[in-house]
């Protein structure tokens, strides 16, 4: 029982791992035990703003994310991403733009953002950005990496 559920050493072992092999995996699973320790609250709000997303429950979704952006969740960049996700979804585009900007402006590094940016602009420009099919077809819901990462 020493073992059980200790987040604190979780994340030391993550740490670890991390020194030892870095890998965008592990940093990601590092960086939610730490929005977890930190405010379990919003790591709750944003669990349940990927299942709705994984249900394709977009304003659900995205009611989710912004809670968790209020209750100070870590993932401010990922959280960012996922509304954009949710309004781009829901043919919002310009306004998904600006939540994949805001994503990048948080965390430079977060290629996914940038990654739904460079497809936002795209479609934006394209003749096809009012065909929900070919949206849907273009965020591809079942690929978590772009909304994860």
């Amino acid at each position: 029982q020493k073992h059980r559920g200790n987040l604190r050493e979780a994340i030391a072992d993550l740490k670890q791992a991390i020194t030892l092999h870095p890998s965008p995996d592990t940093a990601k699973l590092l960086e939610d035990a730490e929005a977890e320790l930190a405010n379990p609250n919003a790591a709750a709000l944003f669990e349940q703003a990927l299942k709705d997303f994984g249900s394709e429950q977009w304003a659900a979704a995205r009611a989710h994310f912004e809670a968790a952006l209020h209750q100070n969740d870590l993932r401010r960049s990922r959280c960012h991403n996922g509304i954009g996700l949710c309004l781009f979804m829901d043919n919002a585009a310009e306004t998904a733009l600006a939540a994949f900007e805001k994503a990048t402006e948080v965390e430079p590094r977060n290629a996914s953002a940038w990654h739904n940016r460079a497809k936002a602009l795209e479609i934006l420009v394209s003749a096809t950005a009012h065909n929900h099919a070919n949206i849907r077809k273009t965020f591809d819901t079942t690929n978590a990496c772009h909304l994860c990462d």
